[in-house]
């Protein structure tokens, strides 16, 4: 009678991604050794795998109706249904915080140059989060216990790049509690992760429009503030948010982040005004050349920003950083003639002042 087929459940575990070593050991990392490809282990040749259980299936079973058919040589061929330990699911975690431990360790004693062992944590925590969910469950709640710490600022970041729902959740519950280093660190999460999500634009709105002291609040909000499609009414309400603190908020950096943010939300001239009058030769040298990086990245093209654009390049008074930013700008226009001159013009003066130091 032909063989039956066999089933095996095959569980990999042990390699912390490129690090190459078991999560968790603690043995110190001096090296990423490359990894080695190993045969699949096989119930049959090698035994079950540790924490997972192989049960026979009968020899004889019943059909749809009732009969009982011979599987056949099932001594020769018997096959396996595999399910999974909880303890696999727990060893995991414990990997998982052991890494997170040892990374804690490596960044107390950073100054000893040890940045490439802290690398390597990291990547086997990515590595580990990025596809087993109870190891990113550990790492998130460590973060949250102290997530404004040097280590909960890495795991923050490491958490972004993982862009797990779990995470976006988790960021959104920081900033919803009201504590101010809970939100600044939910803010970072969010502004990293870059997720277009309604919750997160609901939350930051309601920030920027609260008389909030701390500026490192308004700026994690500025910059977690997704950039995605909205009403004409819901985008002139966070513009003219965002143009007040611009304008008038006595921390250089929050006028900075809110003259970028308007740039990207900008779909033509007039959304742009706020940041162009930035420009202006009574605002501090720092909103000036931010205004002037903020067009330079800006997509919108417009006539009169292309006027303001060549005359703030062509200005042999003006601050080098607005002149160099303005003609980066240029590039995206259609130049006449004439414009292109000026633009090649200005190009030949940042050679010779280059060449000459």
């Amino acid at each position: 009678m032909k063989a039956s087929r066999v089933i095996v459940a095959l569980v990999a575990l042990g390699v912390g991604g490129v690090t190459g070593y078991w999560l968790g050991s603690p043995a110190a990392v001096d090296e990423v050794p490359a990894l080695v490809e190993h045969p699949a282990p096989s119930p049959l040749r090698d035994g079950p795998r540790d924490g997972w259980a192989f049960q026979q299936r009968p020899a004889q079973e019943p059909t749809a109706n009732g009969a009982i058919v011979e599987r056949g040589t099932d001594a020769e061929t018997p096959e396996f249904e595999a399910f999974e330990d909880p303890r696999i699911a727990q060893r995991a975690r414990d990997q998982a915080l052991a890494t997170v431990d040892r990374l804690a360790m490596a960044l107390n004693s950073a100054a000893f140059g040890n940045e490439r062992e802290i690398q390597a944590l990291k990547q086997a925590l990515l590595d580990k989060a990025g596809v087993d969910s109870l190891a990113l469950q550990g790492i998130i709640d460590v973060f949250r216990t102290d997530p404004g710490s040097v280590l909960g600022q890495h795991l923050g970041s490491l958490l972004a790049e993982i862009k797990d729902p779990e995470v976006e959740t988790m960021a959104q519950q920081l900033v919803r509690s009201g504590a101010p280093d809970q939100m600044k660190a939910g803010l970072m999460v969010l502004g990293e992760l870059g997720i277009p999500s309604e919750e997160t634009l609901r939350m930051t709105q309601q920030i920027i429009r609260q008389p909030y002291s701390d500026p490192d609040l308004l700026m994690g909000a500025i910059r977690a503030m997704p950039v995605m499609p909205m009403s004409q009414h819901a985008t002139a309400e966070s513009l003219s948010s965002l143009t007040e603190l611009a304008a008038h908020h006595p921390h250089d950096g929050v006028r900075s982040n809110s003259l970028f943010k308007i740039s990207d939300w900008a779909k033509d001239g007039e959304d742009l005004r706020p940041v162009v009058q930035a420009l202006a030769a009574h605002r501090p040298t720092d909103d000036r050349i931010s205004a002037a990086m903020a067009l330079s990245r800006s997509t919108v093209v417009d006539d009169s920003l292309r006027r303001t654009l060549l005359d703030r390049m062509a200005d042999a008074n003006e601050l080098w950083e607005v002149r160099q930013y303005s003609a980066a700008a240029l590039e995206r226009f259609k130049l006449s003639g004439s414009e292109y001159q000026r633009l090649e013009s200005f190009r030949r003066e940042q050679m010779d002042l280059q060449h000459n130091g």
